[in-house]
């Protein structure tokens, strides 16, 4: 009986307190969905009064269990866990299950109902209410003891009948507490010091182990009380010792998901969630602005030392050093005994045809006439024609036989044949190639009369024109013009605009009409050179009409595509043609373009006749005969030096001498020139290193100008050179004079103003040095040319450094010229020659593989190099009048670079190269092998071909 009773007091205490956990819960969701609850009131308003009072009446439960919950928060410091999803129709099967599985401490609680009067129909009022509790009625005894089980190690404080031994619940009248107490200290329920009585509220009190054991049975089915407040700090207790780890409960059916509440107050701060799914990638934010710098950070520790690295591939092999001097000759040996005669060997290869003799002195020009046999008594005497200023000897036109007249396109020219003879000569005009003559809207074969006219010259009236005198006496006289009309250039373009894809190629051409030959090149709209990797050739079409091509390939659409200029230059003018390139679908398989031919420059005006301008003019009277004259060309040729040429060392001094060159050639073609850019000043010097130390410094090139004599201009490349932009000025330790200066190996070799020495200026380490030359004439104005203003010309070729001067006797210039071979490095005078030649009567000089050329003139159009003295065998070489132009007919400087092949000049500031060609001189070598053993050779510049004058490849 009494087992039962405890099993329903500890089910009706637990079904209390689910009642009232579910109740909190029901509360707080009336709360959150006002609405629903509104709907349901409407419809049950007859429960509403059941379920208040019933809210009610489990106040004092509610009340109590918060104590209890308190304490054992103070005793173990752990929180109830109340279970989950619990109903007031559940709370039966609650209490149940906590019977069930707690063994170990019954608690069991008991309670007297509220009294309540039976005459009224609600409770009675208090005047000490709190919280919404009824006062307790004042029937009840002092004091009521319930016993709690077997749980607990201590006696029961207070002791009824039948439940000695056990841990109980008393409770007490308020109004009878003060007497309960003082006769429980003398009781038997005295206050023990280690379980101490516990007052849960007025009329209540517990053992401290009861409610530790209550709340080690109950702590998994008590909901989470209110946050009160924070105490004062206790003792730190002992270190328990940590018990064993309880089951893992079965997870709970989960229930219908409820409707959506209002948002209600926000809650604490729940415990941090698990890391939810990683979410989509968010778009890419803007970037931020940059922050500030940050301060440098304490230097790191020092790692490890790594491992040696990978042996470096071998470098270039180094250029070949220069060839050491021969030695001593060794001492004559005795002379042997002769021995015997051999056999006759095989006959020898023919030798070289000798040179031709010196003219003799020309005679006394006969008279051919001839005297008529008649019956009348005068005696006629028939005189053959002859044209003034021509002499006709051995059957051969001598004398000022051909004549050159330049006009400028436009003008009136006339042209006069003045002839003598019996009977009188009949004169005629024709052209020597056979071809029409214009004349107006005619053509005609020839012109009849001493004098031909010709109105507004077109440019194709160009040509060698032949007077023919004939008075049917033997033989005819003939003199030739030949008419040079200058023009400005004229480009044609039969495409302005063409069409290619990225990746194929397409040939843009112009045709130019020139005279005197222009220089032709192409560049881009913006002044920028054309890629290597395009092929630019030029074909001659007349004698005034050149063809431009260039084989342009689109390799990068960003710059091969845009405006291309073909610029020709003369002496007249400068003329631009524009091609647009532009890009096209690649699926067509050929370059597209408009065919709208168009002209750039000044075209040429229509052909008029004298007779369309004014009439005839009147036949001229006779001429007298005028006197034969006989011109001298001018420059330096054979004859000027055979017989008495001498060469022999300057001085009395003695000199370390000069390695031998290691080749023996001689130039035997100059081709066309090729323009760079153009310079606003009539002198000045370019250069290029022909032995450079670095890749880098052999795509560099140096400049000087006139009038700044202590600055070098370094240009890193083509590119820059052409647009004169350059990358580093040097200022030079001394003074230079001229323009005649050379870079070689990575210094500037050049002449001290005022002083007759030479100066070697390192360009990197900016360190210079000395040497005097003896006999130079360094001052005055006895320059070392006659169109020059240089004492020194410094060449170098294949063998290294030479310098010409001019030679002096007692400080007066003299008409010597002077060789001096120097070492580059240290400028030690090797070897100097003493030339009787006299310089004055030379253009310019230069030395290409040991032998000296003299230009013949620098300010005809077309001159020749007729002068070649191989110095190393001290001998004329033959070199059969090598053809070179001047343009601008004012070239200033010309120098010779072997590493390129090409003839630098300066022609009345155009910068100008020119590529050259050689061939074995044949000191060793039979003559019928000369034709086949030719040195091949190009520069970068030009493309030498065997069409030397009708192709030529710009870059």
């Amino acid at each position: 009986m009494l087992e039962e009773s405890k099993t329903n007091v500890m089910e009706n205490t637990v079904k209390l307190m689910a009642t009232e956990y579910a109740t909190k819960k029901e509360k707080c969701y009336f709360n959150g969905h006002a609405w629903l609850w509104a709907s349901i009131i409407l419809l049950v308003l007859g429960q509403i009064a059941s379920f208040i009072y019933l809210m009610h009446a489990q106040q004092n439960s509610i009340d109590y269990y918060s104590r209890l919950k308190c304490f054992c928060q103070e005793s173990d410091e752990r929180s109830f866990v109340p279970p989950a999803n619990v109903s007031i129709g559940e709370t039966n099967q609650a209490a149940r299950y906590f019977v069930a599985t707690d063994a170990e401490a019954e608690v069991v609680f008991s309670r007297k109902k509220r009294s309540s009067s039976s005459k009224a129909g609600k409770p009675q009022k208090h005047a000490n209410k709190k919280n919404g509790r009824k006062p307790r009625s004042d029937k009840h005894p002092m004091a009521t003891t319930l016993p709690m089980g077997q749980s607990s190690a201590y006696g029961p404080v207070t002791m009824s009948p039948g439940v000695q031994h056990q841990a109980n619940v008393e409770f007490v009248n308020p109004k009878f507490r003060d007497e309960y107490l003082s006769r429980s200290e003398t009781g038997s329920s005295p206050n023990h010091a280690d379980n101490p009585w516990v007052w849960l509220n007025a009329y209540s009190r517990i053992p401290v182990n009861a409610i530790q054991e209550f709340c080690s049975a109950t702590k998994d089915y008590c909901p989470p009380g209110l946050e009160g407040p924070i105490g004062p700090q206790g003792l730190v207790g002992e270190k328990g010792v940590r018990g064993e780890r309880g089951d893992r409960g079965q997870q709970g059916e989960t229930g219908l998901r409820g409707p959506v509440g209002p948002i209600g107050p926000q809650g604490p701060k729940g415990p941090k969630g698990d890391m939810g799914k990683t979410g989509l990638p968010g778009l890419n934010g803007r970037d931020g602005v940059p922050g500030e710098p940050g301060l440098d950070g304490v230097p790191g520790r020092s790692g490890t030392p790594g491992f040696d690295g990978i042996s470096g591939l071998d470098g270039l092999p180094g250029q070949p050093g220069l060839n050491g001097k021969d030695g001593n000759p060794g001492t004559t040996g005795l002379q042997g005994d002769p021995g015997p005669i051999g056999p006759q060997g095989l006959t020898g290869p023919r030798g070289k045809p000798g040179r031709s003799g010196i003219p003799g002195v020309p005679g006394v020009p006969g008279v051919n006439t001839w005297v008529v046999n008649s019956t009348d008594p005068r005696r006629i005497v028939l005189v053959p024609p002859s044209i003034l200023g021509v002499d006709i000897i051995d059957g051969q036109i001598q004398g000022n036989a051909t004549r050159t007249v330049v006009i400028q396109e436009g003008k009136n020219l006339r042209l006069r044949c003045g002839t003598a003879g019996n009977p009188r000569p009949e004169v005629s005009w024709m052209r020597a190639d056979g071809s029409l003559t214009p004349m107006g809207s005619w053509q005609t074969s020839d012109v009849l009369g001493p004098t031909f006219n010709i109105t507004q010259v077109h440019r194709d009236h160009m040509g060698v024109y032949v007077c023919v005198a004939d008075n049917g006496i033997p033989p005819p006289s003939y003199r030739t013009i030949n008419v040079e009309v200058h023009f400005p250039p004229l480009i044609r373009t039969e495409s302005p605009s063409v069409g290619v894809a990225n990746g194929s190629s397409v040939v843009l051409e112009c045709v130019v009409e020139a005279f005197p030959e222009s220089l032709c090149y192409w560049e881009r709209a913006d002044g920028r050179s054309i890629d290597s990797a395009h092929k630019a050739f030029l074909r001659d079409q007349g004698k005034y009409k050149v063809q431009m091509t260039l084989n342009l390939t689109i390799t990068n659409p960003n710059t091969d595509y845009g405006r291309y200029h073909c610029v020709s230059k003369n002496e007249v003018g400068i003329t631009r043609g524009e091609i647009d390139v532009y890009a096209m679908d690649p699926r067509y398989s050929q370059a597209g373009g408009t065919n709208d031919p168009k002209l750039w420059g000044t075209p040429p005006s229509d052909m008029v006749d004298l007779e369309d301008v004014c009439p005839p003019p009147p036949d001229c009277p006779k001429c007298s005969s005028a006197p034969s004259e006989k011109c001298r060309e001018s420059g330096l040729g054979m004859f000027d030096v055979l017989g008495r040429l001498d060469i022999r060392p300057l001085g009395n001094e003695t000199y370390s001498g000069y390695v031998n060159r290691t080749q023996d050639c001689v130039m035997v073609a100059i081709g066309k020139p090729v323009y760079h850019r153009f310079t606003n000043a009539t002198h000045g010097n370019w250069m290029r290193d022909s032995l450079p130390r670095t890749m880098a410094d052999g795509d560099k090139y140096w400049a000087t100008k006139f009038n700044e004599t202590y600055v070098l201009y370094e240009y890193i490349n083509k590119t820059a050179f052409k647009k004169d932009t350059s990358a580093r000025n040097y200022t030079l330790p001394f003074a230079l004079k001229g323009y005649l200066h050379v870079v070689y190996n990575g210094s500037l070799y050049y002449h001290q103003q005022e002083e007759s020495r030479v100066i070697r200026y390192e360009l990197a380490s900016e360190r210079n040095t000395m040497v005097y030359l003896p006999n130079a004439t360094v001052t005055g104005n006895v320059y070392l040319y006659s169109q020059s203003q240089s004492y020194l010309d410094f060449s170098v070729d294949e063998t290294g450094l030479w310098v010409i001067y001019g030679a002096n006797s007692g400080d007066v210039a003299t008409n010597n010229t002077v060789v001096a071979k120097l070492n580059p490095y240290s400028l030690e005078i090797e070897y100097i020659w003493n030339i009787s030649l006299n310089n004055q009567r030379a253009g310019e000089m230069f030395i290409a593989c040991g032998v000296l050329y003299a230009l013949d003139s620098v300010t005809e159009r077309t001159t020749k190099i007729r002068f070649a003295l191989d110095l190393y065998r001290n001998k004329l070489l033959e070199v059969d009048g090598l053809t070179f132009t001047n343009p601008f007919r004012k070239t200033s400087m010309v120098g010779y670079n072997h590493r390129n092949k090409e003839l630098y000049t300066w022609d009345n500031g155009n910068q100008l190269t020119y590529p050259v060609k050689f061939t074995d001189i044949g000191y060793n070598t039979p003559d019928n092998d000369l034709a086949n053993d030719r040195i091949e050779v190009s520069g970068p510049e030009a493309l030498i071909q065997d069409e030397w004058d009708s192709i030529i490849e710009i870059t």
